[in-house]
C-alpha cells in the first residue's frame, strides 16, 4: 500500500492507494483539520491506525519549501522531517515535495474536462509552463521544457514583494505596511489576503460595511469565503469591491509569473479560491492585468529596433472598455518614428516610456533572446504575446487522427503515455523549417523509439514525407542525443496490400528501416514500452 497526502495550512488530505500493475486505484481517503494537530506524524499515525492501512511507502506534498527531506510548513507551526516520519511509522521510504510541484506533476494526468479555460491559447504552443495557486497561501511553480519533455520544479514566488499597479493598490500597500514589516503577494493573494483587502476597503471608507454583514463577518468561521460568496451573489458592494481588487491583483501576478518563467507552454491556475470564483476569474478584472498590447525589440548593437502593437483592439477593449485606442495607435507610431530617426537612445526611450505611461499601462522588464532574423523575431513575438489565436470548430477526426487516437489509447492503457515525449520537432535534428513533428517517443538506454500515426488508406503521400526526413533525422539524433533511432509508423488495420499505392508507401518506409505496424500491434508495442520504461 502507498500513502499520499496533500498537506496544507488549513486542511490535510491523506489517502491510500493499492498498486495494481501500472494503476493506483484509491482505497480510502480522509481530510483532517491541520490546525487541530501538532504535526504530520500525528495525522498520518491516526490515518494508519483508524483505517488499518499496511503501508510501506509514502509521499506528501507540503505547503512550503523542501530541503533535504525537511520542510517548515508555511502558515503552520510544523517542521516535517521525512526520516522522522519513516522511523516513527515504520515506513520504508517517505518522500516530501512542494505542493505546487505536485500540482505541476499532476497536470499531464488531467483531461480537458478537468479544466476551465479563461483565455484560449495556441494548440501547438511549446515552452515552459507556469502554475499559480491561491489558497491559505500563495504557491507558484514551473515546468521546464527542454525540447523533449517537461520537468516540474518548485519555487517560492508567492513571497515576492507586492508590486502595486495603480493608486488604489499603492494605498493598499501603505495600509498593510502599518500591520506588517514586509508585504508579499501572499499578503493579498490568499484567503487571509481577501480579508486584508476587505478591511482596507472598509477602513479607508471606499465602501460601507452594512450592519447585517458586520454581524455575519463576526460570526463567520471563514470570512474570506463569506466575502467571495457575497460578491458572487452581488449582495454587498464592499465585497464586490474587495473581490474586484483581489482578482485584478491575481491577474497581475499571474502575468508576472508567466513573464518570469517564460511560460509559452501555458499558464495554469489552481487552488480553491479560483475554483470557487470562476465567474470572477472570467471577468475583465483578471484579464485586464494579463493583456499585452505591444512589444519592443532592440538588437545589442542597436542596428535594428522596432515596435509592434496589437491589432486586436477588441481584445483590449474587452479588458478595459475605457481604453483610448487612438492614443495607443498614435503611441506606436510615435515610438517607431523615434526609433527610426535615432532622436533618442534606447535608454532615453525606455526612461520616457516608464515616466509617461499611465497607471493603466506598464513597461515589463526586458529579456534577451538569440536572434538570427530580428524582423522575423519581432513578428514571432507579436504572434506569441499580442495576437489572439483564431478559434476554430473542433473538426471531425480524419483518418490519421483516428489512427493517432488508437495509438494514444493503447499507450494510455499501458500507463506509458505520460512518460513519453510528444510532438517531437524534426527540425531540432534536421534543418530549420522541417515541418515534421513526430507524434510521440521515449528513450530506453541508447535508443530513441519514435511513433507516428500515418493513414496509408487516405494519405499515402505522407509516407514519402516521413521517408524523406528520416535519414537526416537519424543522423541528427545520433549527433545531438548520441542515440540510435527506431521509428515505427502506425497504420490502419485491414489495408488492401494488393493496392499498388499502398504497396509503394509501405515499401518506401521499410526500405529505409522505418517499421510499419498496424493498430492491432499497438498493445504489444505499448507493453514493450512499459517494460523498457520500468513502469
Amino acid at each position: 500500500m502507498i500513502l499520499a497526502g496533500d498537506i496544507g495550512a488549513t486542511h490535510s488530505r491523506v489517502a491510500a492507494f493499492r498498486p495494481e500493475g501500472n494503476k493506483l486505484p484509491l482505497v480510502v481517503e480522509k481530510v483532517y483539520d491541520s490546525q487541530g494537530y501538532s504535526g504530520l506524524t500525528d495525522i498520518v499515525g491516526d490515518f494508519v491506525r483508524s483505517e488499518g492501512i499496511p503501508a510501506q511507502n509514502a509521499c506528501f506534498a507540503v505547503a512550503g519549501p523542501v530541503r533535504s527531506g525537511r520542510s517548515k510548513i508555511s502558515n503552520l507551526p510544523w517542521t516535517i522531517d521525512s526520516k522522522d516520519i519513516a522511523k516513527q511509522l515504520n515506513l520504508k521510504a517517505v518522500g516530501l515535495i512542494n505542493d505546487l510541484e505536485a500540482y505541476a506533476y499532476g497536470l499531464d494526468s488531467l483531461a480537458s474536462k478537468d479544466f476551465v479555460t479563461l483565455y484560449e491559447g495556441s494548440e501547438n504552443a511549446e515552452g515552459n509552463t507556469a502554475v499559480i495557486s491561491a489558497g491559505t497561501g500563495l504557491g507558484e511553480a514551473g515546468l521546464l521544457w527542454d525540447g523533449f519533455r517537461q520537468h516540474p520544479f518548485a519555487c517560492e514566488g508567492g513571497h515576492c514583494d507586492f508590486a502595486p499597479r495603480n493608486e488604489v493598490q499603492i494605498e493598499l500597500l501603505k495600509f498593510l505596511l502599518t500591520r506588517h514589516k514586509t508585504v508579499s503577494y501572499e499578503r493579498v493573494l490568499a484567503g487571509p489576503g481577501i480579508k486584508n483587502i476587505y478591511e482596507f476597503v472598509r477602513d479607508t471608507k471606499r465602501a460601507e460595511e452594512p450592519a447585517w454583514l458586520h454581524e455575519q463577518m463576526s460570526a463567520s468561521k471563514d470570512p474570506p469565503a463569506l466575502i467571495s460568496q457575497m460578491a458572487l451573489e452581488k449582495k454587498a458592494p464592499i465585497c464586490e469591491h474587495t473581490m474586484s481588487n483581489f482578482v485584478s491583483i491575481y491577474g497581475a501576478e499571474a502575468g508576472n509569473c508567466a513573464l518570469k518563467l517564460m511560460s509559452l507552454g501555458g499558464m495554469f491556475i489552481g487552488g480553491s479560491i479560483a475554483a470557487k470564483n470562476i465567474p470572477l476569474m472570467k471577468g475583465p478584472e483578471f484579464l485586464e492585468a494579463f493583456v499585452n498590447i505591444g512589444v519592443l525589440l532592440f538588437t545589442r548593437e542597436d542596428d535594428f529596433a522596432d515596435v509592434r502593437f496589437t491589432r486586436d483592439w477588441a481584445r483590449v477593449r474587452c479588458a478595459d472598455p475605457q481604453a483610448d485606442v487612438e492614443i495607443l495607435e498614435a503611441l506606436e507610431s510615435d515610438i517607431r518614428q523615434q526609433l527610426q530617426s535615432g532622436s533618442k537612445s534606447r535608454e532615453q526611450l525606455v526612461y520616457r516610456l516608464q515616466d509617461t505611461l499611465s497607471n493603466g499601462l506598464q513597461l515589463s522588464e526586458s529579456s534577451a533572446l538569440l536572434s538570427e532574423s530580428p524582423v522575423q523575431d519581432l513578428q514571432r513575438l507579436a504572434q506569441t504575446y499580442l495576437e489572439r489565436p483564431k478559434l476554430q470548430r473542433e473538426p471531425r477526426l480524419g483518418a490519421r487522427q483516428r489512427v493517432f487516437a488508437e495509438m494514444r489509447n493503447a499507450f494510455e492503457a499501458a500507463g506509458v503515455w505520460d512518460a513519453m515525449s510528444k510532438k517531437i520537432k524534426a527540425a531540432k535534428y534536421t534543418h530549420r523549417g522541417d515541418p515534421l513533428k513526430i507524434d510521440c517517443g521515449y528513450r530506453p538506454n541508447g535508443v530513441i523509439r519514435l511513433f507516428h500515426a500515418v493513414s496509408l488508406a487516405t494519405e499515402p503521400d505522407n509516407a514519402k514525407i516521413i521517408a524523406f526526413s528520416y535519414a537526416a533525422l537519424s543522423e541528427g539524433i545520433a549527433r545531438v542525443e548520441h542515440a540510435k533511432t527506431d521509428l515505427t509508423a502506425i497504420v490502419e488495420d485491414g489495408l488492401r496490400r494488393e493496392d499498388d499505392v499502398i504497396q509503394f508507401a509501405i515499401r518506401t518506409l521499410e526500405q529505409i528501416s522505418i517499421n510499419v505496424a498496424p493498430v492491432s500491434q499497438l498493445p504489444g508495442l505499448a507493453e514493450r514500452a512499459r517494460h523498457e520504461l520500468r513502469l
